[in-house]
C-alpha cells in the first residue's frame, strides 16, 4: 500500500490535520474565470488528460475541469517532471482511470532526464459533497482504494471533497468548489470555472450521454500535442423528442444526480446535446479515425485532419 498521508503509509483514509487545514485554505481562494484566451486544455466528465510542462506546453497554459457536483476531479502531479494528469470521475471506470493517469505520467517520467531517480506523485481531490444518495462517498472511496493499490508512491496533499466541500443552502447540502484549473508551468491550482469547453463539446457530451462505452478516455494526444475525441457509436433512445418537450424543471429532476445544485447551463447543455444527436445520429462523424484538434496562435480551434470539420 503506497498512498501516503502526512508521510504515513495508509490503506484506508484517515483525517490529517495538515491536509484538512490546507484544504480549508484552498476552499476560500478567489475563483478564477477562464476563457478562450487563457488557452485551456479542458477535461469534461468521464475524461482525463496528461500534459508535461517541458514537452507539451506549447499550445496550452492551463488544464481544467468544472461542473463537478457528485463527481470528483482528481489531479496527479509527478514531483520530478512536474507532469500533470487531471481526470473528471463520475463513478464509472474509476480504478482503470487512475491506472491510466499513472501510466501516462510514468511514460513522461521514463522519457525524462530524471528516470534514474524514484518518481513520486502528489494527489489533489476536488468536488463531490455530502449528497443524499451517498454517490460522492462511494466515488471517493473508489479513488482512495485505487491510489492505495498503485505501486507508485502517492502523497495526498489537498482533499476538497465531502465534508470539506459541503455547504448548506435552503436546508440542502451543496458543493462549494465545482471546478479547478492547474497552471501547466507553475503547477499552481486554482478554484475556477471555464467558458471554453470546446472543441466540439456537444460531441464530447454525446459520448457521455449516448454511448454504451462507460470507460474514461484520454482527450489529449501526448505525441501530437492535440485534443482528441476517440471514435464511439451513438446509442439513441426512442424518447428523445419527448425529453426535449419536457419543462426545464422536470428535465432537470429526471437527468441529474443532484438537480438542486447543478450549474445554470445544465438543462441547456443537455437539450442542446439531444438536438445534436438527432441531427447527426445517422452520419459518420469519425471516418474510421479519431477526431483531432489543435489550438492556433489566435486561440481558434482547427481540425488536424482535412476530411473532418468542426460540428455545431
Amino acid at each position: 500500500m503506497v498512498l501516503f498521508i502526512d508521510d504515513q503509509v495508509c490503506d484506508t483514509y484517515f483525517k490529517s490535520l495538515k491536509v484538512l487545514e490546507d484544504s480549508k485554505i484552498f476552499v476560500n481562494r478567489k475563483k478564477r474565470e477562464l476563457s478562450n484566451s487563457d488557452r485551456v486544455l479542458y477535461v469534461a466528465q468521464r475524461e482525463y488528460a496528461t500534459i508535461s510542462p517541458s514537452v507539451n506546453c506549447q499550445n496550452f497554459c492551463h488544464i481544467a475541469s468544472d461542473s463537478a457536483t457528485t463527481c470528483i476531479i482528481v489531479i496527479l502531479i509527478e514531483h520530478l517532471t512536474k507532469s500533470i494528469s487531471l481526470a473528471h470521475f463520475d463513478g464509472a471506470d474509476t480504478l482503470n482511470g487512475i491506472k491510466k493517469m499513472i501510466n501516462e505520467l510514468m511514460y513522461l517520467y521514463s522519457k525524462s532526464s530524471y528516470c534514474n531517480r524514484d518518481p513520486r506523485f502528489d494527489l489533489y481531490l476536488f468536488g463531490g459533497f455530502l449528497d443524499s444518495k451517498n454517490l460522492s462517498i462511494k466515488l471517493f472511496n473508489e479513488i482512495i482504494y485505487a491510489c492505495s493499490q498503485s505501486k507508485e508512491k502517492i502523497d495526498l496533499r489537498i482533499d476538497v471533497t465531502l465534508n470539506t466541500n459541503t455547504t448548506i443552502q435552503n436546508n440542502e447540502n451543496r458543493p462549494i468548489v465545482y471546478g479547478v484549473s492547474v497552471d501547466i508551468i507553475t503547477a499552481e491550482i486554482d478554484v475556477s470555472s471555464s467558458s471554453c469547453c470546446c472543441p466540439d463539446f456537444l460531441l464530447r457530451n454525446t459520448r457521455l450521454l449516448f454511448s454504451k462505452n462507460q470507460s474514461i478516455v484520454s482527450v489529449y494526444d501526448l505525441k501530437d500535442q492535440c485534443i482528441i475525441i476517440p471514435e464511439f457509436s451513438i446509442f439513441v433512445n426512442n424518447n428523445l423528442y419527448q425529453l426535449l418537450e419536457l419543462p426545464d424543471d422536470v428535465y432537470l429532476k429526471l437527468s441529474s444526480t443532484s438537480p438542486h445544485c447543478q450549474p445554470e447551463n445544465f438543462v441547456l447543455s443537455g437539450k442542446s446535446t439531444i438536438k445534436f444527436v438527432l441531427k447527426y445520429k445517422s452520419k459518420d462523424l469519425f471516418k474510421n479515425k479519431h477526431r483531432r484538434y489543435f489550438l492556433t496562435e489566435k486561440c481558434k480551434w482547427e481540425m488536424l485532419d482535412k476530411d473532418h470539420k468542426l460540428l455545431s
